[in-house]
């Protein structure tokens, strides 16, 4: 009945209580989904046309759920996506499961460099459904964070795809060094600067992929230095990989924090993969270590990018305050007039009290 009185949201409401009731419903499914269909949710009205059709199969419903489909599809191209550029040095950015900074945090973070799929922005609050990368499929993050960008918006699908294609692409990474030896034996480390010397030889004849794996084998032979970690990084990056240069970078930096050449080569991988708050984070440390005009001319690219973005977070900001402001101005006035009125009730009332003191003072003096 409520379908017939086109009357969706009321249809979806008593569709899931049927299903509450009786999860093997095809009618409920059916139903709901052409409610959804109307209200134009097509991924729900998806969902439901093809629970439906596992249940009870019927070529009329099918039809629909083709139409569904076509339309998803379509929409799909259209879709407002992000990159979430923030959290690198912490694993990711907070997710919570509600809109409200204070509701409850998912169990890990969603990575950085993740892409996802805008579902809801309110202010500085998105709710999104990841697409790639690692963390929670569904939630809410923050895009910024006082003066750091979180998150930015993709502005077209070539730069998202990119960024998959990264991901897809790029082989497993190299090992690493062994934890459990601790110092080298004299056959090792003479073993370790044969391969060192090799792998040097083979980069100078543009050989990367050979030069890589010659590095990788010197690393694995135990105690790889930061140095080594940074050399394999430059490689890494030569041969297309950014991700796994960048995780050479985070250990290099962890054996030798004050390593300017892996802030740099990190600051490139970021740029690779258009991590562009990260990228200007480590330019700048880089430059502060080791400073060089190349990589400074490099930063600026970056840094353009950042203001960019900022630009973007800024006026976003400025446009919800705006916003803010429009709505609550009638409270305000209201309010206004309320406490008005509430003084303009006091006055009557001290008006009241001052009057009837004075009546009484009458006539206490006329009896007396």
């Amino acid at each position: 009945m409520l379908e017939r009185l086109q009357r969706p949201l009321a249809t979806i409401n008593d569709c899931s209580a049927a299903l509450a009731v009786n999860a093997g419903s095809a009618k409920a499914y059916k139903i709901r989904a052409r409610a959804h269909a109307q209200l134009e949710n097509w991924t729900e009205a998806q969902s439901d046309f093809q629970k439906s059709l596992k249940i009870d199969f019927n070529e009329a419903t099918e039809e629909e759920a083709k139409l569904v489909e076509s339309k998803l599809a379509k929409a799909s191209e259209h879709l407002q996506r992000w990159e979430v550029v923030g959290g690198a040095d912490k694993g990711g950015v907070v997710v919570r499961k509600g809109f409200e900074l204070k509701s409850s945090e998912a169990s890990c973070r969603l990575c950085t460099g993740a892409i996802v799929e805008e579902l809801e922005l309110r202010g500085e609050r998105l709710r999104y459904r990841r697409l790639s990368g690692t963390g929670p499929d569904e939630g809410w993050i923050s895009i910024s964070l006082k003066d750091k960008v979180l998150a930015c918006r993709l502005a077209n699908k070539t730069a998202d795809a990119e960024n998959e294609n990264f991901e897809e692409d790029e082989p497993p990474f190299p090992e690493m060094a062994p934890n459990d030896i601790k110092e080298l034996e004299d056959d090792a480390l003479e073993k370790q600067q044969m391969l060192k010397a090799q792998s040097a030889e083979l980069a100078d004849e543009q050989h990367f992929e050979e030069a890589m794996e010659k590095l990788t084998e010197a690393i694995i032979v135990g105690c790889a230095t930061a140095l080594m970690y940074g050399r394999r990084a430059e490689l890494l990056m030569r041969l297309g990989r950014p991700r796994a240069a960048m995780r050479d970078c985070c250990r290099a930096l962890e054996l030798n924090p004050d390593s300017g050449k892996a802030y740099k080569t990190r600051a490139r991988a970021n740029s690779k993969l258009k991590r562009w708050t990260s990228a200007h984070a480590d330019f700048q440390e880089g430059l502060k270590i080791d400073y060089d005009e190349t990589t400074y001319e490099e930063s600026l690219t970056v840094a353009s990018k950042m203001k960019e973005i900022t630009a973007v977070a800024t006026a976003r900001r400025v446009k919800e305050e705006a916003d803010r402001e429009r709505k609550q101005a009638p409270s305000l006035k209201e309010q206004e007039l309320r406490e008005q009125r509430a003084r303009h009730q006091e006055e009557q009332q001290k008006a009241q009290v001052r009057k009837t003191r004075s009546c009484l003072l009458h006539r206490s003096k006329k009896y007396t």
